[in-house]
C-alpha cells in the first residue's frame, strides 16, 4: 500500500503545473464541441478526475461536468475550485449509470494504474452509457517512446503495465465503438516539424503520451459534424522519425559522394600543385609576420629606452628640440608615432621622466593599453590641429 502524503508529494513534483495540465487539454476541445450540437443535455464523467483540470474545460464549454476519484485531497482540491465531484471507484461509478445517459467519458492517466480485466470493463461500461455519437477519451503514457517504457513510466510505483496504442485502439473497436481516433501528444516542439533529426532523436523524440477517442455510433449528419477533428494528424511515431532521420542521412551522404567526386576529378588533380602552392605561401605569410611581430617587439625593446633619452636630451635644450620639432613635421606619420611615444612615456605635458609609469594625473587611473589608445588619439588631434 501507497502511503497516501507521499503519493500527494510525488503527483505535485512530477505531474506538472495545473495551468500547463489545462492547456494541454485543450487538443481535445474540438472533438467535443459538436456534442453541443447534436443534444440538448450534455452530462460528461470525468474518471480519476485529480485536480479538475478537465473539469473545468468542460464546464467552460458548457458542459455539466462531474468527477470520480479515490485521492481526498485530489477531490477537496476540486471542491475548493466548486467543482461536482465524488469519491467513488471508477468502474463502479460507471456501473451505476443509466444506458445512454452522458455524452462524454474520460481518463487522463488512470488506465495505465488498473489492470486489464478491468479497462476491458471500463469501456465495455463507457459504451454503453454514452448517448449516439458520444466519446470515449483515455490518455495515457506512450510506449512507443523508448524512454518512456523503460524509465519514466515505472518512476510511477502505482502503475501496473504500459499499455501499447494498437492494444487499446482494438478494444475500443471491439467494445463496438464505430470510430477510433489515435492521438500522440506532448511531443517537443523542437523537432515537430524538424528535418534535423539525430540518433538520440529516435530514443526521446516520439510523443511521451498518448490518447484513444472513441466514438459510439449516430446518424451520418452528426457523425460528419466531427470530421475535422477525427481527420487531423497528431503526434510523431517512431517512423516519422527514422524516416526523417534516414533523409537527413541520404542528403549527408549524397553531399559527401559530391565531395568525393570533387576529389576525384581530374580538374582536382591538376590544380593540386597551385593548391599546394597556395597553401605554402599562406604558411610563409604567417610565419614572416610572425617573425616581424617579434623583431617589433625586440626593436622596440633596445629603442625605446634610447628614444626616451634622445627626448629627454632635446627636452633640456630648448634650441636643438626646436630644430628637431622642425625635421620631425616634414614626415606626419612619424611625427604622429613620436609625438604619442613621448605622451605615453609622459614627456610631453610636465617634465621629463624616465619609465613609462609616470602618466599625467588625468590618465593615471587607465590600463597601459587604455593609456596607449588614449595617446595615439590625442596625437592624431595635435597633428590634425598642426595641419589646419
Amino acid at each position: 500500500m501507497i502511503d497516501k502524503e507521499f503519493y500527494r508529494a510525488f503527483e505535485d513534483r512530477f505531474r506538472g503545473p495545473r495551468d500547463l495540465i489545462k492547456s494541454r487539454l485543450r487538443v481535445y476541445l474540438p472533438f467535443i464541441a459538436p456534442l453541443k450540437v447534436i443534444h440538448k443535455e450534455c452530462k460528461a464523467i470525468d474518471l480519476g478526475c485529480g485536480r479538475g483540470e478537465w473539469l473545468e474545460l468542460m464546464a467552460e464549454a458548457g458542459f455539466e461536468a462531474y468527477g470520480v476519484d479515490l485521492d481526498e485531497g485530489m477531490l477537496s482540491a476540486c471542491n475548493k475550485a466548486l467543482l461536482s465531484v465524488t469519491k467513488e471507484d471508477a468502474v463502479e461509478y460507471l456501473m451505476k449509470l443509466q444506458d445512454e445517459s452522458v455524452v462524454i467519458v474520460s481518463g487522463f492517466h488512470i488506465i495505465e494504474h488498473i489492470s486489464f480485466a478491468d479497462l476491458q470493463k471500463l469501456v465495455t461500461e463507457a459504451f454503453r452509457v454514452l448517448k449516439p455519437g458520444g466519446l470515449l477519451i483515455l490518455e495515457t503514457p506512450n510506449p512507443e517512446n523508448l524512454v518512456v517504457a523503460t524509465t519514466s513510466f515505472y518512476l510511477d510505483p502505482t502503475h501496473q503495465r504500459p499499455i501499447p496504442p494498437s492494444l487499446l485502439y482494438f478494444l475500443a473497436e471491439y467494445c463496438g465503438f464505430s470510430r477510433v481516433k489515435l492521438l500522440r501528444l506532448q511531443e517537443s516542439a523542437s523537432i515537430s516539424d524538424s528535418e534535423d533529426i539525430r540518433l538520440m532523436d529516435l530514443f526521446t523524440g516520439v510523443s511521451p503520451d498518448y490518447a484513444v477517442v472513441a466514438q459510439k455510433n449516430a446518424p451520418n449528419g452528426h457523425i460528419r459534424l466531427f470530421d475535422s477533428a477525427f481527420k487531423k494528424e497528431y503526434g510523431l511515431t517512431m517512423d516519422d522519425l527514422a524516416l526523417r532521420y534516414e533523409k537527413r542521412n541520404q542528403q549527408l551522404m549524397a553531399a559527401e559522394h559530391e565531395l568525393q567526386s570533387v576529389y576525384r576529378s581530374r580538374c582536382w588533380r591538376i590544380t593540386a600543385p597551385l593548391r599546394l602552392g597556395f597553401d605554402w605561401v599562406l604558411r610563409v605569410k604567417k610565419k614572416i609576420a610572425g617573425m616581424a611581430q617579434v623583431i617589433r617587439r625586440k626593436m622596440g625593446a633596445v629603442i625605446s629606452p634610447i628614444l626616451s633619452i634622445i627626448i629627454c636630451f632635446a627636452i633640456a635644450h630648448p634650441a636643438l628640440k626646436s630644430r628637431a620639432m622642425a625635421a620631425v613635421r616634414r614626415y606626419p606619420r612619424f611625427d604622429s608615432w613620436l609625438y604619442g611615444f613621448a605622451m605615453s612615456r609622459g614627456f610631453i605635458g610636465g617634465n621629463p621622466r624616465q619609465g613609462s609609469n609616470h602618466i599625467p594625473s588625468q590618465i593615471s587611473d587607465l590600463s597601459p593599453e587604455a593609456r596607449r589608445i588614449y595617446a595615439e588619439l590625442k596625437a592624431a588631434i595635435e597633428t590634425n590641429r598642426r595641419s589646419n
